[in-house]
């Protein structure tokens, strides 16, 4: 498995205008990501705040066939950031290189507000490896935010974890 952000930002903004520290700018930049899995496939991975929730879409088939008319590797507009990246990354994401997905669940969110309850609130992909380690694509789940991020399961927050459901897929 192999994983990228495409930010709206150069990873060098993201560090002098978003006070983002140079290891975190692959977590947390603003941007959609891709995981290419070992058949070959990628999947696109963003979220979408009107429906509360992080959202996925196939980018190449397992034949290379590209399912966008423009993909995410070929956006002008994006800037292209690996995982492994030695300034801009850090290394649970190097460590995890090359690992391979065994589970992926859906993390739901409960809210007691009766308008966003409505919504599906759908906020986090939790993706369990091989090497025994977990990330979360996540909607919100690091900052209480309506931001979308990469993050290590560790960095979700216990007062949100309170709040949170896993769904099998």
């Amino acid at each position: 498995m192999s994983i990228k952000r495409y930010s709206w930002w150069s990873p060098e903004d993201g560090v002098r205008n978003y006070g983002i520290a140079k290891e975190n700018v692959f977590s947390l930049t603003a941007g959609p990501a891709s995981i290419e899995v070992e058949t070959g496939a990628i999947f696109g991975i963003s979220s979408d705040p009107s429906l509360n929730s992080v959202v996925v879409w196939i980018e190449r088939r397992e034949d290379g066939y590209c399912l966008r008319d423009e993909p995410l590797e070929t956006d002008n507009e994006l800037h292209e950031l690996s995982s492994v990246d030695p300034i801009y990354s850090n290394d649970f994401w190097r460590s995890i290189a090359g690992c391979r997905i065994l589970k992926i669940t859906v993390l739901q969110r409960l809210y007691e507000s009766v308008r966003i309850s409505q919504l599906p609130c759908q906020v986090g992909l939790r993706f369990s490896l091989d090497s025994g380690d977990a990330f979360v694509a996540a909607h919100g789940l690091y900052d209480d935010s309506d931001d979308f991020s990469i993050i290590p399961e560790s960095l979700i927050s216990e007062e949100i974890k309170k709040d949170l459901r896993e769904v099998q897929i």
